[in-house]
């Protein structure tokens, strides 16, 4: 894991994202990589700040249950970059946009930055609520990768981001909401 590359690679997305679709799209590495090397390790930090906020900061929470929380939020982030990814793949063709599953990896990866960032934040601080809206900005995101990474027709191009919008956001909620339901957590007040 290359530390200074990850680093390189949000600060690129969030203050160059033309340029840096550009190099996303040009990059000739699989899916696999991109997941390993990138989306993996801000998940891992993102599930790591989830134990912290809720087995440190947060009062009413076992340390089981913190930890059964970040496994949760490790899951269903995965999960839903996983599966946002494949039927991104899958109804790219109906909008014409390029139906290539490595470049919808590359798409949700990169695109979702400013989210895990926002929540990777408000986990430690959860004072810094606000910066929430940071959300926004993977809107702009998979509005310029639409168009820079899927080629996707100016004609279709808010309504490829919408449904990729409500995909994205949706997959991640619901793996979320499933894995709260059918594993056995506790927010009982601890103490």
């Amino acid at each position: 894991m290359d530390i200074r590359w990850i680093i390189d690679k949000v600060k690129n997305i969030i203050v160059q994202p033309g340029k840096e679709w550009k190099r996303i799209g040009e990059d000739k590495n699989d899916s696999n990589f991109h997941v390993k090397s990138f989306a993996l390790p801000l998940i891992i930090a993102l599930s790591a700040a989830t134990l912290i906020n809720l087995g440190l900061l947060q009062k009413g929470f076992s340390v089981k249950d913190a930890l059964l929380f970040a496994v949760i939020d490790f899951a269903s982030y995965f999960l839903g970059m996983y599966f946002s990814s494949l039927i991104i793949s899958y109804i790219a063709p109906t909008f014409q946009a390029l139906n290539d599953k490595t470049t919808a990896f590359k798409y949700i990866i990169y695109a979702s930055t400013p989210m895990y960032l926002a929540l990777l934040v408000t986990n430690l601080l959860p004072s810094l609520f606000f910066l929430n809206i940071f959300y926004l900005y993977t809107i702009y995101l998979l509005w310029l990768g639409s168009d820079l990474l899927l080629k996707t027709p100016e004609k279709n191009k808010l309504g490829f981001v919408i449904v990729t919008m409500l995909i994205l956001f949706g997959t991640g909620a619901a793996m979320h909401r499933i894995l709260i339901e059918i594993l056995p957590v506790e927010t009982t007040i601890v103490g």
